[in-house]
This record gives C-alpha cells, sequence and structure tokens, in this order.
C-alpha cells in the first residue's frame, strides 16, 4: 500500500474541514470544488452518481434534519483511498431531543478530486426515534 501524496493529504484534509463546517447555504461552493463532477455517492438511503445530486441529497439534509453536524474524529488513508470516522449530531425538529450517531465513510479520489464517498452506518438509529417504526425494528431485531 503506497502513502498518499502531499496532494492527497491536502485533499483529505480540505475535504474533512469541508464536511465539519457543512452548512445549508453555499453547499455548492463548498462541495463542488472537491468532487469529480461524476463523482459516486452511497448511503444507506441512496446511490447516485454527479455532483448535483450529491449536492441536493445534502441540502434535503439541511431541509429534513435540525443543527445537523458531522464531527470527524478519526481519519486514515493511502493513495487511492480515505476512511473517515465520524459522529453526526442532529434534532429530528427545532425542539426534539439532540441525538448523535456514528459511522464510516470510504473517500476514493483521483487526480485531485474525489470521485466517490460510500457511507456505512446503521440506518436503524434513524428508524429508532420515529415513533411508529420503533416497534416495527425492535421486533424486526429481536
Amino acid at each position: 500500500m503506497s502513502s498518499p501524496s502531499e496532494q492527497h493529504q491536502q485533499l483529505i484534509l480540505d475535504y474533512i474541514k469541508a464536511f465539519e463546517t457543512l452548512k445549508p447555504n453555499g453547499l455548492r461552493a463548498q462541495l463542488e470544488p472537491l468532487f469529480d463532477s461524476n463523482a459516486y455517492f452511497q448511503d444507506p438511503f441512496n446511490q447516485l452518481n454527479g455532483i448535483e445530486n450529491i449536492i441536493e441529497i445534502f441540502d434535503h439534509m439541511f431541509e429534513t434534519l435540525h443543527h445537523a453536524q458531522f464531527e470527524i474524529t478519526d481519519h486514515a488513508m493511502n493513495e487511492q483511498h480515505a476512511y473517515l470516522y465520524w459522529v453526526m449530531h442532529l434534532q429530528k425538529t427545532p425542539t426534539s431531543e439532540k441525538m448523535s450517531f456514528d459511522g464510516v465513510s470510504k473517500v476514493s479520489f483521483n487526480a485531485g478530486k474525489v470521485t466517490a464517498h460510500v457511507d456505512y452506518w446503521d440506518s436503524q438509529v434513524i428508524f429508532r426515534k420515529v415513533p411508529i417504526l420503533k416497534s416495527l425494528v425492535a421486533w424486526v431485531a429481536s
């Protein structure tokens, strides 16, 4: 496994900073410089290509969640990939209880741009907080 170049190290540090400081206004300015125009994105709910679609995913996140913020607590990388360990803090409504959950993102890059971002996290965390789904998830998990 080869060591990352200084360019790739800087790209990941810029990527980490962008995700820790994401704001609902200015998503395009924050994300577009980092992603390849045809980048791939996947999480437990989405599988899509293209920076326009990626911006829409984060725009939707900010429309449906309150005080959403990523905290990247650790990362590792080589010449082609970075693995980011993160905690997401959020509220379902402005007055609801604050919640957090953790996950890992595999970020692939080439020529100074992110070409893929794949999130791994337990989507049941969200379902357990929705009253009508909470019982169903508990039943399925048992």
